[in-house]
């Protein structure tokens, strides 16, 4: 798969809160297993096939720790990011998607270190969409699509993500803690007074 880039952004940009609770969660599934994140980071790209307008898209999280760079994008509905039409998956918008943020952050200096000469994994969070057989077809085919550009594409369920959260918060951080963390206070303060929090 080939992307043209006409230009791109090429200053470093701030973070934004994340948009919406899953983003949130994911963030703090990352930061409570040791890492480092920065979430919604907004930049331009000008692809070369659309030469009127540049377009603009985010970073929904990279997280960071000793060993790797995680970019992950983080959707509610799976078939919001692939289609298939036929008995082939379509997954080009995922796939251009994660070669655009990897562009990006390669014509940054300040961001060339997130993903050269160090382990650099790509993610997709997501809530619901597809049956079981077809998600170990996808899971295979995303792993070997970007093979040229080095992008594996791997999947985890949010469902996943929130039951680990909850986990580690249970076992580490729920007494004698000052929290500033919006999310992780309301986590928190639920699982304090009991409430159990559905999973899916």
């Amino acid at each position: 798969m080939k992307l043209e880039i006409k230009d791109c952004c090429q200053v470093p940009v701030e973070d934004g809160e994340p948009s919406d609770p899953m983003e949130a969660i994911t963030a703090l599934w990352f930061q409570l297993r040791g890492y480092i994140t920065a979430t919604n980071k907004w930049f331009w790209i000008w692809e070369k096939e659309n030469k009127k307008q540049r377009g603009h898209m985010d970073i929904d999280l990279i997280a960071l720790n000793e060993k790797e760079t995680v970019i992950v994008n983080v959707t509610q509905n799976l078939n919001d990011k692939i289609d298939r039409p036929t008995k082939n998956f379509d997954t080009k918008k995922l796939e251009t998607h994660f070669m655009k943020v990897k562009y990006y952050l390669s014509k940054v200096d300040q961001y060339k270190w997130l993903i050269e000469n160090r382990k650099v994994r790509y993610l997709l969070v997501y809530g619901v969409g597809r049956d079981p057989e077809e998600l170990r077809e996808l899971r295979e085919h995303l792993l070997r699509s970007l093979r040229k550009e080095k992008i594996k594409i791997e999947l985890v369920k949010f469902k996943k993500v929130l039951e680990e959260t909850i986990k580690i918060i249970k076992e580490n951080h729920t007494k004698n803690r000052r929290i500033t963390n919006r999310m992780m206070k309301l986590l928190v303060e639920i699982i304090n007074k009991g409430v159990k929090i559905p999973t899916g």
